[in-house]
């Protein structure tokens, strides 16, 4: 320790008298301040920078889901925010402006939603959203910029409050059991039973089975919180004994039982019916299924022949062309199989009776297909959507009139298409027609070679405005000292770049995205900014840009929002998005400086350096990073961060690692480095021909001066050259593979004791 003092002691008497006598101030470093943030009223009870966890007893997040569906809620609100679940403000929601929940099996909504106030689109449709508490004292008048809002495909009997705000554009319910057109029903996969008089009935299996055969209108099952049949309703007993929403209103089979469970049935045929409810709903006909249950006399097949054939008669004059080419085929089937048994003289009870509940189903199994007329129609549509052009409509209002005439056109040539979703598909079509939004497209000119050439190298820019098909203004501006290679150059921008959708996957449900793709493909004349108005989508504040290479995206840079318009820095074409989430294959460090274009992360100054554990912890998401050696070895995380060694992402994006006054290459910044490029700034201001006037002065000043251009990228540089002898290395000192001055500490272009001092007040602090 006494050796070190001494050691710095020297050093320091050394810099203040080369920096004396090259005429340079040495100054102390200075300790920036930072202001304490404002404290912003967020309402009478919370403030934007109050965590919502510290508020739990509010219940803003709490709900009625199941622990790992809660779990995965939690999970989007963490990517959206960017934040660990205990960590989210009230702030943190201001910043949401897209929040997809679609598909996650909840079954209620958390009441933080009315504190989004730039939420402008909220998908929770193909969920289990029931009328609960939350759902109906949520409150959502504060969200003045909902422009969209999807509950369709859910288990809502009835309309919520906040649904019919005037303020929401486009809204969706359908597909719910509300009561109106396009909406859910229940059905009895099995609506007819049959038992003889005097034959034994399992009262509770029947119950379960009947609970079990209940599905939705489309024949999709029910979830398992309606009912599961894993956990029947009647074990015992003749009360259920699990609260499933779905229930036995009344058991009409009851009273045809004896004291010992058997049929007893004075008539020699009759049948009861029981009645099936979901939610307890008695006024909405779509919660409610019914059962009939036939009682035959068991002593003669006669009642069964005699059903049977009056069920002949009623299916025989159904015409096939009425119905989907596979449920007729199912029904044709047990037409001729009931036919065969009803004319078989030796049929008895139980053969009949099969064939009467074969026959049956297969019957109500019958689906109403498309016929001559309505094919005709679909036919005559499609042709319609095929005279409209593309260019001439939004990006939106285009795709949505596409889907529109697809599904027509799949459905007219589909044998098995039923009436009613040829009816449907019709309607979305003449929905799409008047949804069609006429283009504000303005593509800009090309910005010519001769343009760039005037300005190359000065600090004057040229610039060009456009606005895309989907009415986003942009503009592209190129200053001279950015460019490298003067060529034309298309500014042209279009917002719906391919592969979208999986752009969108990548990008994260919770997370709100916009993606672009630039008509100039390859490398640009140099980077340009592109300024693109993306309030509609992003609140102002900070996001990720990525570059999309086909099936993954790669992290380019942080992109400021101000004023509802992204500032982005290219300078090669190709696909972008802008995301709200930071994927965990991208590179991102508020310590360290990382150059997306170039590859290369410049490690700031700091004493002693980073073995690579602590290097890794640098990163937002560190863990997925791999730092190699200069022989591309995984090292491990003792080992020292050295110029010259390597970082990888998930995605196998490598940079390039550049570690600043770390001049001899040994991993650590210290009084060596310092002493290292003490000796070569002596060194070299004596080597210099002693002159007054400012000629020489200039020379002598370039000489110093170092630059990427000064190295050739490969090559070791000798930084411990041998000044008394007059012997320097050929290769500019402290520039290594990277092309970056090591020694340059202040980024003045020169090194010398100025940049000694750095080192060494880092080495000690």
């Amino acid at each position: 320790m006494k050796n070190r003092k001494k050691i710095v002691a020297i050093i320091t008497s050394w810099l203040c008298a080369a920096s004396v006598a090259a005429g340079t101030a040495v100054l102390p470093l200075s300790v920036s301040a930072f202001a304490a943030d404002k404290e912003y009223t967020f309402d009478k009870q919370h403030r934007l920078d109050d965590v919502i966890y510290r508020d739990y007893a509010s219940d803003d997040f709490d709900t009625d889901n199941d622990a790992d569906v809660q779990d995965k809620l939690l999970e989007v609100f963490e990517k959206a925010c960017r934040k660990d679940f205990d960590e989210i403000t009230y702030g943190d929601l201001l910043k949401i402006t897209t929040l997809n929940l679609s598909k996650m099996e909840l079954e209620d909504i958390p009441l933080c939603l009315k504190y989004m106030t730039n939420l402008r689109s909220l998908d929770l449709s193909n969920n289990y959203l029931q009328n609960t508490e939350n759902v109906s004292k949520l409150d959502l008048r504060a969200l003045k910029k909902l422009d969209r809002l999807d509950l369709s495909y859910n288990y809502l009997t009835s309309v919520p409050s906040w649904y019919v705000l005037d303020s929401i554009g486009k809204k969706y319910i359908d597909h719910n059991f509300i009561g109106t057109e396009n909406q859910r029903s229940i059905k009895a996969q099995t609506p007819v039973y049959y038992f003889m008089n005097g034959e034994e009935v399992d009262v509770n299996a029947l119950k379960n089975r009947i609970l079990e055969d209940i599905v939705l209108d489309n024949g999709s099952a029910l979830p398992k919180f309606i009912y599961d049949p894993e956990y029947p309703a009647y074990d015992y007993g003749e009360d259920p004994h699990w609260n499933y929403p779905l229930k036995i209103e009344d058991f009409g089979l009851s009273d045809k039982l004896d004291e010992n469970g058997c049929i007893s049935a004075s008539e020699s045929y009759s049948y009861v019916t029981i009645t099936v409810r979901l939610f307890d709903d008695k006024k909405n006909d779509n919660t409610k299924a019914t059962i009939k249950v036939f009682l035959l006399d068991g002593s003669s097949p006669t009642t069964a022949k005699a059903r049977l054939e009056t069920l002949l008669s009623e299916v025989g004059g159904l015409d096939k062309t009425l119905y989907t080419a596979r449920s007729w085929t199912n029904f044709e089937t047990a037409q001729k199989t009931a036919q065969s048994i009803f004319d078989y003289p030796n049929s008895n009870a139980d053969m009949l009776k099969a064939a009467l509940e074969q026959l049956d189903a297969a019957n109500r199994s019958l689906v109403l297909g498309i016929d001559a007329n309505t094919k005709k129609v679909l036919t005559d549509l499609t042709a319609v959507g095929k005279t409209y052009k593309e260019e001439n409509y939004t990006p939106d209002s285009w795709n949505s009139l596409q889907r529109a005439v697809e599904k027509i056109t799949e459905i007219a040539a589909d044998a098995d298409a039923t009436l009613s979703s040829a009816k449907s598909a019709i309607l979305s079509f003449q929905n799409a027609q008047k949804g069609l939004e006429k283009t504000r497209l303005s593509a800009p000119d090309i910005i010519p070679k001769i343009d760039f050439e005037k300005i190359f190298g000065e600090n004057k820019s040229v610039s060009a405005k456009g606005i895309t098909r989907g009415g986003r203004s942009y503009e592209w501006r190129f200053t001279g000292t950015n460019l490298t290679a003067p060529a034309d150059f298309n500014p042209e921008t279009t917002d719906t770049p391919t592969g979208e959708d999986s752009i969108l996957i990548e990008s994260g449900r919770a997370g709100g995205y916009l993606a672009f793709s630039t008509e100039q493909a390859g490398e640009f004349p140099g980077k340009g900014i592109l300024s693109i108005n993306v309030s509609d989508k992003f609140v102002d504040g900070t996001y990720y840009l990525y570059k999309w290479g086909g099936s993954s995206g790669e992290f380019m840079s942080e992109v400021t929002v101000k004023n509802g318009a992204a500032s982005i820095p290219v300078s090669e074409g190709g696909t972008y998005y802008i995301s709200t989430v930071l994927q965990r294959y991208g590179l991102s460090s508020d310590k360290l400086t990382i150059d997306a274009d170039k590859h290369t992360i410049i490690v700031p100054l700091k004493n002693s350096g980073y073995n690579a554990g602590s290097f890794k912890n640098l990163f937002k998401y560190g863990s997925g990073v791999t730092v190699y050696d200069a022989d591309g070895k995984a090292v491990s995380s003792a080992d020292r961060v050295k110029t010259g060694m390597s970082v990888s992402s998930p995605n196998g994006a490598e940079y390039v690692i550049t570690v600043m006054g770390d001049v001899n290459d040994d991993g650590y910044v210290n009084a060596i480095d310092a002493l290292s490029v003490l000796r070569y700034s002596v060194s070299a201001a004596a080597s210099k021909p002693a002159s007054t006037d400012k000629a020489d002065k200039t020379n002598s000043s370039d000489k110093d001066k170092t630059t990427s251009s000064d190295k050739k990228t490969g090559e070791k540089e000798q930084v411990n050259g041998n000044p008394e002898s007059g012997q320097e290395s050929e290769k500019a000192f402290g520039v290594g593979v990277t092309g970056i001055n090591v020694a340059d500490i202040n980024g003045d272009g020169y090194t010398n004791a100025v940049d000694a001092l750095l080192i060494l007040k880092a080495s000690v602090i």
